[in-house]
């Protein structure tokens, strides 16, 4: 259901139009209530280096889209001297978070391919963790990283996974995601479903009939400009052929 969605949502305008326009009135600015002066600057500064409003827009898209939406979570480790300025600025109350004069703040979020997905270790839905299917080209970068940051990836999977990679026979590979970091939201997902079923997922049965009552009247519209070049291409033979005729007669003359 959620492949099918992506695919309406790229090949059928209407499809997208209206995702796109529901996603548009979802997205707005965030007002912050309560807490110091300090305190709201802090976290209108941290809103700006994760670029909220741009996560809005992916989320409410995928929400629309697909009905399950997987955020990944990237944390950055603060230094002793990051934190000290962070607490001049802000305020104090951040020292108090942190134990080993470090503090872990989130910089990223992520919105993963719900069709790239599983659910494993679980019987009722209820609990369990998900692991992300590795696409051909993902597998490709991970068996031969070229980058920093591939090495850096490929280094801190799982040992099981980095066995698996290591093997030539190897067609597909799941990465366990760490349940720390991903956050599962379902579009009205009941407990015994292990994922949600997309909103528009039931009209695509009719996206599919009205896309196929449209090729008769295209093959009609064709089989009409055939038709008209045919006999445009004829008139004009004839009359070519009568003004050749009328300059022989008048060359005989």
């Amino acid at each position: 259901a959620v492949a099918l969605c992506q695919k309406a949502y790229y090949n059928f305008s209407v499809f997208r139009n209206t995702i796109d326009l529901m996603t548009e009135f979802s997205v707005s600015d965030i007002y912050l209530r309560g807490g110091s002066k300090k305190s709201r600057q802090f976290f209108e500064a941290l809103f700006r280096k994760i670029n909220i409003i741009e996560f809005m827009d992916k989320f409410f898209r995928e929400y629309y889209r697909s009905g399950n939406v997987f955020v990944y979570r990237f944390d950055s480790v603060l230094r002793k001297e990051d934190l000290r300025k962070i607490t001049q600025t802000f305020g104090s109350g951040l020292s108090s978070l942190s134990q080993d004069n470090s503090l872990l703040i989130p910089t990223k979020y992520m919105i993963l391919n719900p069709a790239d997905v599983r659910l494993t270790g679980s019987l009722t839905f209820n609990s369990g963790t998900y692991s992300k299917v590795v696409t051909d080209y993902e597998l490709q970068k991970l068996q031969n990283p070229t980058s920093e940051e591939e090495k850096e990836l490929a280094e801190s999977l799982p040992e099981e996974v980095k066995k698996q990679l290591k093997s030539k026979k190897i067609s597909s590979v799941m990465i366990p995601l760490d349940t720390q970091k991903v956050q599962a939201i379902f579009y009205k997902k009941q407990d015994y479903e292990p994922f949600a079923v997309p909103m528009g997922y039931p009209v695509l049965e009719d996206i599919n009939a009205k896309a196929e009552m449209k090729k008769p009247d295209v093959e009609a519209t064709n089989v009409v400009n055939i038709l008209y070049e045919v006999f445009s291409t004829d008139q004009i033979s004839k009359k070519i052929a009568a003004l050749v005729k009328e300059d022989g007669i008048r060359s005989e003359v």
